[in-house]
């Protein structure tokens, strides 16, 4: 098998890349100020969207969505869901972050926005494929 062959990338993986880059570039953008508030959040949930138009890479999210709900499952218990949202959606999807930040971050909402941007990049990089 030639070389060239066996570095070749799937799609879904050179796609995982660029969502990543998309991520890092946000971060970058933000620290230099060309980027503030929803702006931020935009960007990320521009990259989450881009990851799950396709089809392996939207599966292969789903299932790491549901294995960290099985593990946070095991460590406390049922999740109600239904009563109080999906605590693991809530960290990863950036559609849900503005409606879920801690009272802490109150005020420094973009201090919220990149640690999760951090967190999504770290899970998309996780990723099996």
């Amino acid at each position: 098998m030639p070389e060239e062959e066996a570095t070749q990338k799937t799609e879904e993986q050179l796609l995982r890349e660029k969502v990543m880059n998309d991520l890092d570039q946000a971060i970058n953008d933000f620290q230099e100020g060309k980027l503030r508030g929803l702006a931020l959040q935009g960007r990320a949930s521009e990259a989450w969207h881009k990851a799950l138009k396709n089809k392996t890479l939207s599966d292969a999210i789903r299932e790491a969505l549901r294995l960290k709900r099985e593990t946070l499952q095991q460590g406390f218990g049922t999740l109600d869901i239904g009563r109080h949202g999906d605590p693991v959606r809530k960290r990863y999807d950036p559609t849900f972050w503005i409606d879920s930040i801690p009272p802490e971050f109150k005020g420094k909402e973009e201090a919220f926005i990149l640690d999760r941007i951090r967190s999504l990049r770290e899970f998309f990089g996780g990723l099996s494929l």
